[in-house]
């Protein structure tokens, strides 16, 4: 059972869902913590439920990132088994404090409004302004209507959606339409790891990169590449050599503050002919970026494996990480610093290494 937050619905909010037939209303928290109240800011009689859900992303594009809560009145159009929809905004960079607030006190809100006036299929929590959208409004109701997902479920169906699969058990279900599945961009390419859930094609020139590693004579080659949605492709960010360990970081800070909060890959020459490699996903990058990287994630390293094997060369180390100062380089340091001074041992002739320090918090 879920933490509840004790905060409780107010006199007036239950009066305004009481009287409450058509158009829309957003619900927020009382700024002493203590009540959810309507949002007197936001009014709306809009009975199209498109036109009110532009009315909703403009006024919550001025309060973004604070949570609201939505009740929407259905049309009879809709052909709904309920007469509204409930919507708990929780945007991903909403300050800490407010999504804990919100998250534990969805379920009391909705028990109090009546749980019987919301249908599953119209009960939404969405994070992205972008979500605030007929389109995805319809889509949201349909998936929902085919029961609940896992969360494994889930994630493959946003990744399936992003690269515009259509699945080939939604055609057997008419028995005059033929199923259909369009290719995914790996597909084409023979190269890539399929199998492996690697389902992007790795553009030529990071390909090219991958495959002159074993020429690199010096330490510190560090390359940086992401995935690009919009032409599903793998592709190359930058590409530096003369990198040093205790400086791994700032470089890969310095790319991010030019991309933004996005996820990336990296692989690292630490030390000779051993490479580790860095997926990081930071705190403000969206859902769906997150689950593409992430479905994406050990299909790759399969990929860099195939290629680096037959060059005599090793990733070794994997590093999976939220923001970038979460990055520990120790390990990195003590293998440069064994290869350097190979007779670094103990009187026994044992090799000594310097224990792990914690992780960042």
């Amino acid at each position: 059972m879920s933490t509840q937050s004790g905060i409780v619905s107010s006199e007036g909010l239950l009066d305004t869902f009481k009287n409450f037939k058509s158009g829309s209303f957003v619900i927020k928290v009382s700024s002493d913590n203590t009540q959810l109240i309507v949002d007197d800011e936001f009014q709306s009689k809009e009975t199209d439920v498109s036109k009110a859900l532009l009315e909703l992303n403009k006024y919550i594009s001025g309060i973004y990132p604070h949570p609201v809560y939505i009740i929407l009145a259905l049309s009879s159009t809709l052909n709904s088994n309920s007469d509204y929809a409930f919507i708990s905004f929780i945007p991903d960079v909403a300050p800490i404090r407010e999504k804990m607030l919100y998250a534990s006190t969805k379920n009391t809100l909705l028990t109090q409004l009546g749980s019987n006036n919301f249908s599953k299929s119209h009960i939404f929590a969405w994070t992205e302004l972008d979500e605030l959208s007929f389109e995805n409004f319809k889509h949201s109701s349909e998936v929902q209507e085919d029961g609940p997902l896992t969360h494994e479920e889930k994630t493959l169906q946003e990744v399936n959606s992003l690269q515009g699969l259509t699945l080939a058990e939604s055609g057997a279900r008419r028995s005059n339409d033929t199923a259909y599945k369009k290719k995914l961009a790996s597909m084409h390419d023979p190269s890539s790891t399929s199998g492996g859930v690697l389902m992007f094609t790795v553009d030529s020139e990071l390909e090219s990169e991958f495959k002159v590693l074993s020429q690199n004579t010096d330490n510190g080659k560090l390359i940086i590449f992401g995935i690009n949605l919009d032409n599903e492709g793998m592709e190359l960010i930058s590409s530096t050599t003369g990198v040093k360990s205790a400086s791994l970081v700032n470089d890969l800070e310095s790319v991010t503050e030019k991309r933004g909060a996005h996820p990336l890959f990296a692989l690292y020459n630490y030390s000779t002919n051993k490479f580790a490699f860095v997926y990081s996903c930071p705190s403000g990058s969206k859902v769906k970026e997150r689950m593409v990287y992430a479905s994406n994630k050990q299909g790759l390293i399969n990929h860099l494996r195939d290629i680096t094997e037959s060059d005599e060369l090793l990733i070794d180390k994997i590093f999976e990480i939220g923001d970038l100062d979460e990055l520990e380089v120790n390990e990195l340091e003590i293998s440069q610093n064994e290869e350097k001074n190979p007779a670094s041992t103990t009187r026994n002739g044992l090799k000594f290494t310097k224990p792990k320090g914690p992780r960042r918090r």
